[in-house]
């Protein structure tokens, strides 16, 4: 291991406080880092990195000094004095700070906690888009402070002569940022998907008419590395490197529903065009099929993009002219199948992107503790402490008329009547089936919906102890908060989702042959494989960082960190 130490004599460092030209007139040998992987959004706490090129720093009306916590190693403190301070960055979330430039070490470093009380400011030169940062094996992102100032991309020659000389056995590359075009193909990306709330962005949100898709989109673009990568808009298209197409169900089969594959066909087409216009690098994320469970419809061995799928085959050939390897990720063995016997073959089965929405380290052990805590607890034969159990239920998407929405439902209100539960609406018609199908059967205050925010559907979620759902991204809004979750499949779409993840499901064969009537039936008949699980997961990630890599990208730190375990 190489640890970074650099002696400092007390005359070394000639201060120059005045100077804004960071690193021209001091010398790089007392360097601190300030950590920005780690932000809490509501407080937004930058944590710091360093003290290692360090000795005392000079207090400023914002940089309060406060007595390091113990964590010193004995090898630093013959050297140097080490601080711990705090920064403020409220005002800027992390996927506002674009590292121009960023510094990996390929070799084994040790960088030493240290917090600083102050605020980081954009000013009028651009600071927050134009930052030198760092990144070490253990995947820690920082900004390089020098007297009390961030430092610059412009500032790099000046740190890589410091490094190189007195560091020659350490190991590192650069990355220079990328901008990348992100969306669906026939509509781009408004940036990431947490940006602030506007009429503008929330017409759009809107237009779906189902909250499910923030849940898709959240994974998808949370799953960039947000320093290393700047998404920019069409009209700044002169500068981006590739083209992420990130989609949900585009492929719709069913010829019984002629005017929904007319709709999906144009939307094909249209990014076909933008894919041709662009002519970048192409990756998908999560893109799928859309066909019903019924025989009738078709059969899957044989299913392919053929006659009357012309733009869907169309679009995925030019992806495959500009992307040789398997780097068209999408939702299941289903879509991977039809997509070979179209000939195309970049496609790979990798479920769903909110499936990186959870940071967890090991997801799959807390999910199976989780799940053995709920099945004690109805095993017990305690009803109060059952009739406690707090369930999220997602309803179906079937029409209230079909025979299948109202046995799904029957199931889904005997579960409601026995515990503590909540609907989680996500349709803009969801209210309005249940209440023709079991009016008086629930209290509307047990009805909850989320207009625009993920963010407060996940906190919401975190509350219970397990999610039922028949949609695949009222599910998935549990795992991303760590809850367990049992999938009732009403077609491929969400089949082949839940398959090609490992979670957890009710077969329709099981369904059909057995009269469910209580949460302890359902679960019984439910396998939940928590170690296949993780390893599945964690190899989904692994083909992600990847597909990402295919075209120079950089998977987020937090998800190499799953990884690398």
């Amino acid at each position: 291991m190489v640890v970074l130490q650099v002696p400092v004599q007390q005359n070394e460092v000639s201060r120059n406080h005045n100077s804004r030209a960071l690193g021209r007139t001091v010398q790089p040998s007392r360097v601190q880092f300030l950590y920005v992987t780690k932000l809490v959004v509501a407080g937004s706490i930058l944590f710091g990195l360093g003290g290692l090129f360090s000795r005392s720093s000079t207090n400023t009306p914002e940089m309060k000094e406060q007595k390091a916590p113990g964590e010193m190693s004995s090898s630093h403190q013959s050297q140097s004095q080490f601080r711990v301070k705090y920064a403020s960055i409220t005002n800027h979330p992390r996927w506002t700070i674009s590292c121009k430039k960023t510094i990996l070490f390929e070799t084994s470093v040790n960088l030493d906690l240290l917090e600083l009380h102050t605020h980081i400011n954009d000013n009028d030169d651009g600071l927050l888009d134009d930052l030198l940062c760092v990144r070490t094996m253990n995947d820690i992102v920082g900004l390089i402070v020098h007297e009390d100032s961030i430092w610059r991309a412009s500032d790099y020659p000046l740190y890589e002569k410091w490094l190189l000389r007195d560091h020659p056995s350490t190991s590192f590359r650069i990355l220079d940022r990328k901008d990348v075009i992100m969306g669906s193909g026939f509509t781009t990306c408004q940036g990431r998907y947490e940006l602030p709330e506007t009429d503008e962005i929330n017409a759009i949100r809107d237009s779906g008419g189902n909250t499910g898709n923030f849940v898709w989109q959240y994974g998808a673009t949370n799953m960039v590395n947000p320093y290393t990568t700047r998404f920019v808009e069409e009209k700044d298209m002169v500068t981006a490197a590739a083209f992420i197409i990130a989609s949900a169900n585009l492929f719709h089969l069913n010829k019984a529903w002629p005017e929904d594959e007319k709709r999906h066909l144009a939307m094909a087409d249209v990014a076909r065009q933008k894919v041709v216009q662009y002519d970048l690098p192409t990756i998908v994320l999560g893109i799928g099929i859309q066909i019903a469970f019924t025989s009738k419809t078709m059969n899957i061995t044989t299913a392919s993009f053929g006659e009357g799928y012309d733009a869907y085959r169309q679009m995925l050939q030019e992806i495959g002219a500009r992307q040789s390897s398997r780097s068209i990720a999408v939702r299941g063995d289903v879509t991977e199948k039809v997509c070979m016997n179209t000939g195309i073959n970049q496609c790979i089965s990798l479920g769903c992107p909110s499936l990186t929405i959870n940071r967890d380290l090991n997801l799959g052990t807390t999910l199976g503790e989780k799940w053995d805590s709920v099945m004690k607890t109805l095993r017990s034969g305690n009803t109060t402490k059952a009739k406690e159990l707090k369930v999220a239920i997602t309803l179906p998407a079937n029409g209230h008329t079909d025979p299948e929405y109202k046995r799904m439902v029957d199931i889904l209100l005997s579960i409601y009547q026995q515990h503590d539960c909540y609907f989680i609406m996500q349709d803009s018609g969801d209210k309005n089936k249940l209440q023709r199908h079991a009016s008086g059967k629930f209290q509307l205050a047990r009805l909850v919906t989320f207009e625009h925010s993920v963010e407060s559907w996940f906190d919401f979620m975190s509350e219970f102890d397990l999610v039922v759902s028949t949609r695949i991204h009222g599910g998935m809004a549990g795992i991303a908060r760590g809850v367990p979750v049992v999938f009732v499949p009403t077609d491929f779409r969400i089949l082949e989702l839940v398959e090609a993840m490992e979670l957890p499901f009710l077969s329709l064969e099981k369904l059909d042959t057995k009269r469910h009537s209580s949460l302890i039936n359902i679960l019984e008949d439910v396998p939940f494989d928590t170690v296949k699980f993780e390893a599945n997961r964690r190899e989904k990630i692994k083909e992600y960082k990847r597909i990402l890599a295919d075209v120079g990208l950089e998977i987020d730190p937090e998800l190499e960190a799953i990884i690398k375990q």
